[in-house]
This record gives C-alpha cells, sequence and structure tokens, in this order.
C-alpha cells in the first residue's frame, strides 16, 4: 500500500485527486474514509479507482487548506481478513 501524505487540487492538473495505490486487496471489500479535525466524514468511496478531489462530498464545495485523517478498510484477496489502515494528508492549493 503506498498513500500518499499531499496533494494541491488547484486545478493545474498535476496531483489533483487523493487516491491510495494498493496491491494484493479484494477489489470488492474497499472502503476509504476522508475526516476532517472534528471527525466530520467528507468523502466516503468503496471503489478503489475513485479518489477525493477535495471536495467535501454531501455539499460539493471545496474543502479549506488543511490536515485531513484518512481509513481505509480493506479485505485481503487471499484470505478472509481484513486490514485498517489510518493516517493524514494535507491538501495544499
Amino acid at each position: 500500500i503506498y498513500v500518499p501524505n499531499a496533494f494541491t487540487p488547484d486545478g493545474s492538473g498535476l496531483n489533483e485527486v487523493f487516491l491510495p495505490v494498493m496491491d494484493g486487496f479484494d477489489e470488492d471489500d474497499y472502503a476509504l474514509y476522508i475526516f476532517n479535525r472534528w471527525g466530520e466524514i467528507v468523502f466516503e468511496s468503496h471503489n478503489r479507482s475513485v479518489g477525493w478531489d477535495g471536495t467535501y462530498s454531501q455539499l460539493d464545495e471545496r474543502v479549506q487548506d488543511g490536515v485531513f485523517i484518512w481509513k481505509i478498510i480493506v479485505g485481503l484477496k487471499d484470505s478472509g481478513d481484513t486490514k485498517i489502515f489510518v493516517g493524514h494528508v494535507s491538501l495544499l492549493k
């Protein structure tokens, strides 16, 4: 698993989406959550090819620059085990 620690959704065409890179995991058993500093979910995806573009998904508005917490829950491809990964990402414009 590789998870970037920063991205820049500023319209430049470079590094616009926060999207972890993973191998060896079940594509049908995947969840990505992004939380703000108050613990609110600002983005949720259950598709490994859909990343976060820096918008608050419920309001369809851009969030402010800052540090956000991510949580990935994913099943292992060769077993029934589930792994949980947690970290942070900086959003810079």
